[in-house]
């Protein structure tokens, strides 16, 4: 039962922060538009989110128990932008 509740919670939290995480995203990639700097890009948004998870007390999870869905949405939020051509690549 404690697997669903961790699920749901999760779940809650990406969806309360999903506005947030497609902003943080889209600043990283027009202060960085360079190709080739993905897992850079990636450490400043984990970064970024770590610090504001960490602050919570009051949160059951560990921000490593949130890093996998949320690697997972940033992932998911960056291949769309990229398909939809919002995010150049190279000299594009």
């Amino acid at each position: 039962m404690v697997q669903i509740q961790n699920a749901l919670l999760i779940l809650q939290i990406i969806s309360q922060l999903f506005k947030t995480i497609v902003a943080l995203v889209s600043a990283v990639e027009e202060s960085l538009p360079e190709s080739g700097q993905g897992a850079q890009k990636l450490e400043l948004v984990k970064g970024w989110l770590q610090s504001a998870i960490g602050a919570q007390e009051a949160l059951s999870l560990t921000f490593d128990q949130l890093w996998p869905a949320l690697q997972t949405t940033i992932s998911s939020i960056v291949a769309i932008k990229n398909a939809a051509g919002v995010f150049k690549k190279g000299n594009e």
